[in-house]
């Protein structure tokens, strides 16, 4: 890799974005401007009457918009500033989308997309390539739209995450290409995809996932899901695990994340083959990434089912008892501080989960808000402990 790279977060040409004018991305979102001087004049040389909707945040000028869609939405769900003056005219993040969530860490910087609001389609070639978005950042003049990240984490977490991606990336393609993607074993495309996410702890192990853990919400652990899911997976990792590295959630963040990943994907991948069996279909990034968005507290549960837990506060924990499922998230959350980080996370689930699955997982989702509030407990997971972990991070912006 060059000194100071682009990293981006999808393969090169691996995504394609076609505009389906359904104005979703153009909906009470607010647009930020481009500006020169600290003043926003391209816009307000075409569209003088918009200086009345301006507003200053922070250091970046946005337009407020209506919940029914942006001004210049027009009735065909067109943006009315490309008809009217051309592409190049439109908001620096306007004409970069879905690919405008730019980030600079340190002297690297990464360029990751939005697949929740716009779905985007994985190809095998001739998707929207790394050259294209780089010219129009080069042509985007506002510093605004890149959003700086703090330097927390280890100097070569990033370039270690690209080379990660490549190998994710390789296997997707290797399953996109297939003039019969069925004869492609899909245990030989799982077993690569976990080798290329291999960590070991401090004593050279590797993080291992209990059995117990898998069968307390998987008793019967589903197929693999379908080679064209198994794309739409491998695809999102990357970008899904660089917003956990730098995003809001605080047990799942940094390293944390990175050294977890071996055992929250193969949990991930038992949700989407379920998810698949439900809708009947294979699933898209935007499904993977929605699942992955809506589920990875539960996986963290089962990931660290073998780790004693500190409760972190001197408050006592409180889920409230309003029901019986919510008495019995409370007695686990008891049994957590009581316990001092001298009992694993499961024995402790395992003496107070109801037997029914359905009431377990919303006895684990009762849980969830506590999250934040456990570390693992010290001489029980060192390798935890990996360097560059430092100071609260700044959250990352929304992808949705």
């Amino acid at each position: 890799m060059p000194a100071h790279p682009t990293y981006f977060t999808w393969p090169d040409g691996g995504l394609r974005y076609d505009c389906r004018e359904c104005g979703a991305c153009c909906r009470g979102l607010g647009i930020g401007l481009e500006s020169h001087h600290h003043t926003p004049t391209q816009i307000l040389d075409a569209y003088p009457d918009a200086a009345l909707f301006l507003r200053l945040r922070g250091n970046t000028w946005t337009m407020a918009n209506p919940r029914a869609g942006c001004w210049f939405l027009d009735p065909e769900l067109r943006c009315r500033i490309e008809s009217e003056h051309g592409r190049d005219h439109k908001p620096g993040a306007c004409k970069l989308f879905p690919f405008n969530r730019v980030f600079r860490c340190g002297e690297q910087r990464v360029v990751d997309y939005n697949p929740v609001i716009c779905p985007l389609e994985v190809v095998n070639a001739h998707g929207v390539s790394h050259s294209s978005v780089l010219a129009d950042l080069d042509a985007i003049s506002d510093p605004s739209l890149t959003q700086s990240l703090p330097t927390t984490l280890p100097t070569d977490f990033l370039q270690r995450e690209h080379h990660l991606s490549l190998r994710l990336f390789a296997q997707a393609q290797r399953l996109l290409t297939s003039p019969d993607p069925s004869s492609i074993p899909l245990d030989d495309v799982l077993a690569q995809a976990h080798r290329a996410f291999a960590v070991t702890t401090s004593d050279g192990r590797p993080p291992r996932l209990a059995a117990e853990a898998i069968a307390c919400l998987f008793p019967t652990p589903p197929p693999p899901p379908s080679p064209r899911t198994l794309v739409s997976a491998l695809t999102a990792c990357p970008s899904l695990r660089f917003n956990e590295a730098f995003g809001q959630d605080p047990v799942l963040h940094g390293a944390h994340m990175a050294l977890r990943w071996p055992q929250l994907w193969p949990l991930w991948l038992n949700a989407l083959a379920l998810g698949e069996k439900m809708a009947a279909r294979h699933l898209t990034l935007q499904d993977v990434t929605t699942l992955w968005t809506e589920t990875k507290a539960l996986w963290w549960w089962l990931a660290a089912w073998e780790e004693p837990f500190l409760w972190q506060g001197g408050e006592s924990p409180d889920v409230g008892a309003f029901t019986p499922l919510h008495q019995q998230a409370q007695a686990i959350a008891q049994a957590i501080k009581a316990a001092a980080g001298n009992r694993p996370l499961g024995a402790i689930l395992s003496a107070h989960l109801p037997a029914h699955f359905a009431q377990r997982v919303a006895v684990l989702r009762l849980l969830e808000p506590l999250l934040p509030r456990l570390r693992p407990a010290p001489a029980s997971a060192p390798w935890l402990k990996a360097p560059g972990r430092g100071a609260k991070k700044r959250p990352l912006g929304r992808r949705s």
